[in-house]
């Protein structure tokens, strides 16, 4: 994890514990981005920004651990697949119902 300032400077950076929580000494107010890299692709970023007074206990925010961070998203990733398949299917009736909704054999219709 690491904390930069508006200019890019990196504040702070370190590792979460067992828990997934990570302590750093709070910076002077101003606004940051927090940038995470769990590896393998697994990157995310978010802006914050620290005001002039702070909870009771000194922290920012009580953010979510690296597990809740980096947890599986198996309902979004069923959604957008079935609204891709949705679109297909979509696309392939279309198509049929120009084509008369019949097999092309290559043959011509008997005549009457």
């Amino acid at each position: 994890m690491r904390v930069l300032d508006d200019g890019g400077t990196e504040v702070a950076s370190g590792t979460t514990d067992g828990n997934g929580l990570w302590h750093f000494a709070v910076p002077s107010p101003g606004r940051y981005r927090v940038v995470v890299d769990a590896g393998a692709g697994h990157r995310a970023e978010t802006t914050m920004t620290i005001g002039s007074v702070l909870s009771s206990d000194g922290r920012v925010s009580s953010g979510p651990t690296e597990e809740e961070f980096t947890r599986f998203k198996g309902v979004q990733i069923v959604i957008g697949v079935s609204l891709i398949l949705g679109f297909c299917l979509v696309l392939w009736l279309l198509h049929r119902s120009r084509r008369g909704g019949t097999a092309d054999t290559g043959q011509s219709p008997p005549v009457s």
